[in-house]
């Protein structure tokens, strides 16, 4: 998944100068990606997105240490999903195998973040834990749909990551018609 920030106008309870966001998700069988856009009002997570934190933090914390642990227990993330993915397995079968591998993964690397609670938060470090523990709950959630994956990077070098035209959404109503005609006009579809 990756988002678009945009600002809306005349949404209940908040004010104009919030932000909101348009997705778009790009999941499936590789041979028939399935292309979705959203209107949301908060964002989402993406593991792509937490690494490259962390990488970032490596080139300013160069000994090695927690920041580079943190990119080796990431890098552990995606093997079992590459590999799985590699063995076009019926859904269910998938999901089931990439919990059993993937989850304890995960359930490390969130016990090793919450480990590093310690770290100054105005550090590097401190700021790249703070962001990635922020995105947890939603990071996960790519367990339980085989479409989604643990990144947005299919979006990001992807085509159909149109960023132009949600640059004026006016209102929520006109956000979420911008969401529902890219959908309906074909932008949504499977490639």
């Amino acid at each position: 998944m990756d988002e678009t920030r945009v600002q809306v106008h005349r949404e209940h309870k908040r004010e104009d100068s919030s932000n909101s966001d348009i997705w778009v998700a790009i999941g499936g069988d590789p041979k028939r990606r399935i292309v979705r856009y959203l209107y949301a009002t908060s964002r989402g997570a993406c593991l792509a997105h937490i690494r490259k934190k962390f990488v970032e933090a490596t080139k300013i914390k160069k000994k090695i240490g927690a920041v580079h642990e943190a990119v080796s227990k990431i890098a552990k993330i995606y093997r079992p999903e590459k590999e799985l993915r590699e063995k076009e397995l019926p859904a269910e079968a998938f999901l089931a195998a990439r919990r059993d591998a993937i989850g304890p993964l995960l359930e490390d690397f969130a016990a090793w973040l919450n480990k590093k609670s310690t770290v100054a938060p105005s550090s590097q470090l401190g700021k790249t834990i703070t962001y990635a523990k922020g995105q947890w709950n939603k990071l996960s959630k790519f367990l339980d749909h085989e479409a989604l994956t643990p990144d947005n990077n299919a979006s990001l070098s992807s085509r159909y990551c149109y960023r132009r035209p949600f640059n004026l959404a006016i209102t929520v109503s006109f956000s979420i018609q911008i969401g529902f005609w890219v959908c309906c006009s074909g932008v949504s579809r499977v490639v």
